[in-house]
């Protein structure tokens, strides 16, 4: 017998008594989770590489496994520009020999996972999706050394779905990959090198029948920027009480075999044109690209910190 979406068993014609056991077990689990976060004072903390889809103001922690760290979402002017920060710190004992930076095993094999670029949609549901104080929808990793990288697009919308009583709608995104290439003689110069678009009534998830996602690999410099663009072409709509949301996902790998450990966009004396005074000579080298976008010279011994200029996004540091 062929399926008929008219053959599915409606609320309404279930039993009252039937009816009643699915309220109390909702009811049940609400209460278990009210108590729960009582317990936690209502934060909640997430370990991965991905953040959480719907972080909480001054509530939300994640540990960041992409760079070993851990953030707390919130805001530094009055709660209307909420953020990832990211949680640090430094120690100095008194002397130039103090800070030790431990060889790291060079791995030469697979890839070795970066980051992920992720954005989240606001949540639509029972008629109601609001683009307010959404999630930045530009995001950007900076490679922190030169090499060849992979982009994996992980990126999906909520499958339409329409019943007698609910329509379920994922809408439509477009997400544009952008590489920023510095220039020798300063500025950047950007290429589009990937841009996918999925729609809840097509082709709605990145992943393939083959089980596969859709990947490119993208040859970057130390600096180098990648920033993803997120465009809603069709805002998601749930008429009920089922939440959806529009994610834009995208994994960045390195090739741990191709790095290369050069700034070629910088020499020690040009670095060093910038620091005075106490904080002059010696070798300054530039070294990981930091995300907070501040360049600063750290001197070990030295009473201050004095900013200094090098190429964009980076730390400078005199050994």
């Amino acid at each position: 017998m062929a399926f008929n979406l008219e053959d599915l068993i409606r609320w309404e014609e279930l039993s009252n008594s039937l009816q009643d056991r699915f309220r109390n077990i909702e009811s049940a689990a609400r209460r278990n989770y009210s108590v729960i976060n009582s317990f936690i004072n209502n934060y909640d903390i997430t370990i991965g590489y991905d953040p959480p889809l719907n972080p909480k103001g001054n509530q939300s922690m994640w540990f960041d496994l992409n760079y070993d760290v851990l953030r707390f979402y919130m805001d530094k002017n009055g709660g209307t520009n909420y953020k990832w920060e990211t949680t640090r710190g430094a120690w100095y004992g008194g002397s130039s020999d103090d800070p030790v930076n431990p060889a790291i095993p060079k791995n030469t094999g697979d890839w070795q996972r970066m980051c992920t670029l992720a954005w989240g949609s606001n949540l639509a549901k029972n008629n109601k999706y609001t683009t307010k104080d959404e999630a930045d929808r530009m995001v950007r990793f900076s490679a922190p050394v030169s090499g060849t990288y992979k982009i994996e697009d992980h990126s999906f919308v909520f499958p339409y779905n329409s019943q007698n009583t609910y329509v379920h709608d994922g809408g439509r995104i477009t997400i544009t990959l952008v590489k920023a290439t510095i220039n020798p003689s300063g500025g950047y110069t950007n290429s589009t090198v990937y841009t996918a678009s999925y729609d809840s009534r097509g082709k709605y998830d990145a992943k393939g029948s083959d089980g596969n996602y859709p990947t490119k690999e993208i040859p970057m410099r130390t600096g180098d920027r990648l920033y993803m663009q997120v465009i809603t072409n069709t805002n998601p709509v749930s008429t009920d009480e089922l939440e959806i949301i529009q994610i834009a996902s995208v994994y960045v790998y390195l090739l741990p075999s191709s790095k290369k450990y050069d700034d070629p966009y910088n020499s020690p004396n040009k670095l060093n044109s910038g620091i005075t005074g106490s904080d002059s000579g010696g070798t300054c080298h530039c070294y990981t690209p930091s995300e907070h976008g501040d360049c600063h010279c750290y001197t070990y011994g030295a009473p201050t910190t004095k900013p200094v200029t090098c190429h964009s996004n980076c730390h400078c540091a005199r050994w």
